[in-house]
């Protein structure tokens, strides 16, 4: 198992913390503590710095002083073929400047978090031994959708 399948489960035990069925929850409530012990670490691997914040926050603003608005003034945004949401700039040119200047500003906290991305998606894709809690199948609430069953198949034993 990989530490990004950890993520995937931990998700989803949150997403199904609700439903109320002893014996699931007493699973769900022992793999979220044995889950979380092993992602901690991970978890601090991508900390923003002060700086990396003041930069995200300037660049937040820069994005919603040259996006075009609509007739309540809010920001219109857009999304690219992956679903990503971004904001529509209207002056690309005067944005583009802009935003540059920033960049050059936090160049070192830039380069410093994408050096962080690079080691957490290492981090990832790690092989990591941890045994969790399963449950069995007679054990799991009527009330489970597929989806939600899919989502913690791994911890479901025959």
């Amino acid at each position: 198992m990989k530490n990004k399948d950890l993520i995937r489960i931990h998700n989803a035990i949150t997403w199904l913390s609700n439903i109320e069925w002893s014996k699931f929850a007493y699973a769900m409530i022992k793999n979220k503590k044995l889950i979380r012990n092993e992602l901690e670490n991970i978890e601090w691997s991508i900390f923003d710095t002060e700086n990396y914040k003041e930069y995200n926050k300037l660049r937040i603003e820069l994005c919603e002083k040259f996006c075009e608005k609509n007739q309540d003034w809010s920001c219109i945004f857009i999304n690219d073929i992956n679903g990503q949401q971004s904001y529509k700039i209207e002056n690309k040119k005067e944005f583009e400047k802009e935003i540059l200047e920033l960049q050059e500003k936090f160049k070192e906290d830039i380069e410093h978090k994408t050096n962080q991305l690079v080691e957490y998606n290492k981090l990832l894709d790690e092989e990591i031994n941890i045994e969790l809690f399963m449950i069995k199948s007679d054990d799991l609430p009527n009330m489970l959708t597929v989806e939600q069953t899919e989502s913690i198949f791994d911890l479901i034993k025959d």
